[in-house]
């Protein structure tokens, strides 16, 4: 039994070595992307709180707030005479790829001030993967405590739809959006959910082994995402994508009626898809699906959120002609080449759309609340 308990021990030992070993090896020879996600009670997905992460990918360190965002820090309780803008969003808000100070909510808050004159604030709500099921989510729970005089909903055309239809916290009973009961994942579950949060966000090599015991289902993923983008965009649309659009109009509503309770206004600006902005991605795009130009409605996404618009009494702004036509004009992409990511000239430009029109529309002022 001493020999037994001496060769496990032994044996336990080395392999802490030849796992420490491998992590550092790791990180200086091969890093991977660390995770950035961190679980809460109740299933929605945020950022690890106050924590830095060095993602390799973008050879960058970014950094989350107390909020568990990726923001620099706001106080909860809002200073006199500012306007404070909370934005809803997913990667394209959370804008992984690029410096804090070129993100969209950074570029918005400096312009919205220099417009108005006034005292902005902006705080980016943005988490990879996100839909407006999450959003709305968010918003109940943490967002109105921020007490906002503007919710600025950042729709990705490209998932949102699809993200919507798992209806993980609203669901769709008949024409009705309506919030399923309260859920907390069980404390044991949590904590073990804990622990490989933990280690996603720490070690190179956990994520190196689940990159590779996943990468089955992330191209399954992808290639139902692209599936879903066909969908969106064929003139006869299929009964789940209508389903989708229900879903999204009611959930959009009631992110509206949300906000209005604290005096809140709302607004939707739509990002773009890729093949809606690039001819040439576009004719590649067709070409791989088999498609011909006149089965499609390319701009069908667009009509949808206008026609959501109106029907939940919300803004809608539109970022599709401002898109093409800097790219007609300048020749240059918008986006990460390879990761569709907007890069730093794709924020720089959404902002100056979205600021135009916020102050157009006048849309920062604040409503009554309760109404």
């Amino acid at each position: 039994m001493r020999k037994f308990a001496v060769n496990g021990g032994l044996a336990l030992v080395s392999f802490g070595v030849a796992v420490l070993l491998a992590e550092l090896i790791l990180r200086v020879a091969y890093p991977q992307q660390l995770g950035v996600w961190y679980s809460l009670r109740n299933g929605l997905v945020i950022h690890p709180p106050s924590t830095r992460i060095r993602l390799s990918s973008f050879r960058q360190d970014v950094a989350f707030n107390a909020l568990g965002m990726r923001d620099v820090e706001h106080a909860v309780a809002k200073a006199p005479g500012v306007i404070r803008v909370l934005v809803l969003g997913d990667s394209f808000m959370e804008a992984l790829q690029v410096r804090l100070e070129d993100s969209f909510p950074r570029l918005l808050e400096q312009r919205l001030g220099a417009v108005t004159g006034q005292r902005v604030e902006v705080i980016n709500a943005g988490v990879s993967g996100w839909g407006t099921d999450q959003q709305l989510q968010y918003l109940t729970e943490y967002g109105l405590a921020l007490k906002p005089d503007l919710v600025l909903i950042a729709m990705t055309l490209h998932n949102d739809v699809s993200d919507n239809l798992g209806e993980q916290f609203h669901e769709l009973k008949g024409d009705q959006v309506v919030a399923r009961p309260p859920f907390e994942i069980p404390v044991r579950e949590f904590r073990l959910l804990k622990v490989k949060d933990y280690l996603a966000s720490h070690s190179h090599l956990t994520q190196l082994i689940r990159r590779y015991k996943h990468l089955g289902e992330v191209r399954v993923a992808a290639r139902q995402l692209d599936d879903h983008v066909s969908q969106l965009l064929r003139t006869e649309e299929p009964a789940r994508i209508e389903k989708g659009w229900r879903l999204t109009t009611g959930l959009i509503g009631e992110i509206r009626r949300q906000a209005e309770t604290v005096g809140a206004r709302t607004a939707v600006f739509l990002i773009p898809l890729s093949v809606q902005v690039y001819e040439d991605m576009l004719r590649q795009w067709l070409a791989d699906h088999e498609l011909e130009r006149s089965s499609i409605g390319l701009e069908k996404p667009q009509a949808m959120m206008e026609r959501v618009g109106r029907l939940t009494s919300v803004d809608v702004i539109d970022l599709l002609d401002a898109f093409r036509e800097w790219h007609r004009r300048e020749g240059q992409s918008l986006h990460l080449v390879g990761e569709g990511h907007w890069n730093v000239d794709g924020h720089r430009l959404a902002t100056a759309v979205v600021a135009e029109e916020l102050t157009r529309r006048e849309l920062l002022g604040r409503r009554r609340a309760g109404r």
